[in-house]
């Protein structure tokens, strides 16, 4: 563990061997869409990163924001407002499309929702965090080819979104992009394979299918409706979501 006090972030992650950018050169592998081998390798710098930067002492605080548990909880609350939001769709009856939908529509994820937070807890969450915390694993929170590659080197742009978390997590937003994409790729070999490059065991593998399993993109069109945080009318609404009901990808469970 490092004991060394660091003036900021930057500071610490050029003392671990991290360089960092304000660009990538155009690279014909980093077109999309990715290649396998660019995905294994994007793997490859995500688990280096975490390597090189976990670690950093109580020396430190307030260097980095702690989120470990921050994206679970909000699942949860997704799931507490949706059920409320359908009993008062019922109670008062749609008004519009988009309510109508949230009726046909939401239980089915409602339940996939459900069923992944189940597993998730199941699995033994809890005790993934505590080997977190125990780690001080560091996340770098933007894993997508515009944000880290690597050569000689790890190299990162922005470290802005840098924080405490389970090293799990950024393997989840770079393949959480790449299901969004609809990218044709075996996604729980990837997972796998992040998992061996990172010696975590099964319960992470099951953890980061639950966590990609989770119908995210349904559930805030419905926050996004809840709270009016689009200058949408209750027509656009409707179709947004039915967009989103129509790229749904398959569970990885």
């Amino acid at each position: 563990m490092s004991k060394k006090y660091y003036r900021d972030l930057k500071e610490y992650l050029i003392s671990c061997g991290i360089n960092i950018v304000e660009s990538f050169p155009e690279e014909e592998n980093y077109k999309e869409p990715l290649s396998f081998d660019t995905i294994i390798n994007q793997l490859e710098a995500i688990a280096e990163f975490h390597k090189k930067t976990m670690g950093i002492s109580g020396l430190n605080v307030g260097l980095l924001e702690n989120n470990t548990g921050k994206k679970i909880e909000r699942f949860k609350v997704y799931i507490k407002k949706l059920k409320r939001d359908i009993k008062r769709y019922e109670n008062e009856k749609a008004k519009n499309r988009f309510e109508e939908l949230i009726l046909q529509k939401a239980p089915e994820y409602l339940d996939r929702a459900e069923k992944c937070i189940r597993i998730i807890y199941d699995n033994g969450y809890y005790k993934l965090i505590e080997r977190s915390m125990k780690r001080n694993e560091v996340c770098l929170g933007n894993t997508y080819i515009d944000n880290i590659r690597k050569n000689e080197m790890v190299n990162i742009r922005d470290i802005r979104k840098c924080c405490y978390n389970m090293v799990e997590f950024d393997t989840i937003h770079f393949l959480g992009k790449l299901k969004k994409r609809h990218n044709k790729l075996d996604f729980k070999a990837a997972i796998s394979e992040f998992c061996r490059l990172e010696e975590l065991p099964l319960s992470s593998e099951i953890f980061i299918r639950a966590v990609l399993s989770y119908p995210v993109e349904f559930m805030k069109y419905c926050e996004r409706y809840r709270y009016g945080k689009k200058e949408w009318n209750e027509d656009e609404y409707a179709k947004k979501l039915l967009g989103v009901i129509e790229k749904d990808d398959d569970s990885l469970l």
